[in-house]
This record gives C-alpha cells, sequence and structure tokens, in this order.
C-alpha cells in the first residue's frame, strides 16, 4: 500500500506548499498531490492558488524522492500536445517521479470566469479520449498523425522521451461506466 499526501495548493503561501512537500518526503509518504485549479475549490473569498503542472515542476526541484502529480488535470485547460510536452518536462524535472492524471474537467464556474470554453459532458469525454490517445502516442518520441473527434495531429514529435518507460503512469479520474471505464481499461496503470 502507498501513502500520499493531497497539498491542494489553495489559500497558503508558496513556502508553506513547499514545506509540507518535504515534510510528507522526511515521514515516507510516496507521493505528493496537488489539483488542477486556478481558483479556491474551499473556504470563502479570493486566495492563493498555484497552477497545478508549473507547482509539480517547482516541487520537482524541491525534492527528491516522493513521486509528484495532480488530482486530477482537466483537459480542457492545456491543449493535449502541450500537457504532454509539460508532462514529459516534468517527468525529466523530477528523474522519473511523475505520476500524470486525466479527467475530463467539471467546474464549470471557473471555466466561465476565466474565459475558457467549458463544453458539454459529451464533448469534454472526447477531448478526455483524444487527450489520452495523443500524449501516449507523443510519449513515444516518434512522428504522430491523428485525426481525433476535438483533436487532430500531423506528423507531431515531442522529443525526449520521458525518463519513465513507456511513460509516467496514467491516472484517470471520472465517473460513470460508459464513457469513464472504457478509458481506465485501455490507458490507465492506476
Amino acid at each position: 500500500m502507498r501513502f500520499g499526501l493531497d497539498i491542494a495548493q489553495q489559500r497558503m503561501p508558496w513556502d508553506e506548499i513547499v514545506s509540507r512537500v518535504r515534510f510528507a518526503e522526511e515521514l515516507g509518504f510516496d507521493g505528493a498531490w496537488g489539483f488542477d485549479h486556478f481558483q479556491p475549490m474551499y473556504g470563502d473569498g479570493p486566495g492563493e492558488t498555484f497552477e497545478g503542472m508549473t507547482t509539480l515542476a517547482a516541487l520537482a526541484g524541491a525534492t527528491s524522492r516522493i513521486r509528484l502529480g495532480l488530482l486530477v488535470t482537466g483537459m480542457t485547460y492545456r491543449h493535449p500536445s502541450v500537457f504532454a510536452a509539460q508532462a514529459m518536462t516534468i517527468d525529466h524535472a523530477s528523474h522519473g517521479r511523475l505520476e500524470l492524471s486525466f479527467g475530463a474537467a467539471w467546474f464549470d464556474k471557473e471555466h466561465t470566469e476565466l474565459g475558457i470554453p467549458f463544453p458539454s459532458t459529451g464533448k469534454r469525454f472526447d477531448l478526455l479520449q483524444d487527450s489520452l490517445e495523443i500524449a501516449t502516442r507523443l510519449f513515444t518520441g516518434e512522428k504522430v498523425s491523428y485525426t481525433g473527434k476535438v483533436v487532430s495531429l500531423d506528423d507531431a514529435q515531442l522529443f525526449p522521451a520521458p525518463v519513465q518507460s513507456p511513460r509516467p503512469p496514467i491516472w484517470i479520474g471520472g465517473m460513470g461506466p460508459q464513457r469513464t471505464l472504457p478509458l481506465v481499461a485501455k490507458y490507465a496503470d492506476v
């Protein structure tokens, strides 16, 4: 059994986040998990909230052993190719300690306020499926052409390949047997 700490990087200064993750690492926790939001999810009023992927990149340099991930990365926030490139960078910066999660996203209020498109549930799941396929193919380092329901690639290539082989472990967050479970069966490691 593995144990992780949910840091949900909100409503606390940056140095406190780093301190908590280092403390978890010193105690022997296996993972530290942030969230993928731009506004506080809990409590009242505005408050500090640090973006998820760049938080993981910074924590990679502030730690040495603990695995790092987000629960769960909303695919509506980044183009799948950009997300794959960020993940490969974090995987290298952490020397192979990235846990990679994918989700369809759900927080419509945050999307609306920040001007981020928030498609229907079906379209978000189409994007999730495209994102999983695109990322897993781009992680090979080979050229990728792909025609998806939402996103397509034409001779795309990212290099270097991730440190972890064949790629960082994939987690998928979501609910429902019709769309989520088939994606879990096809792509998820956890």
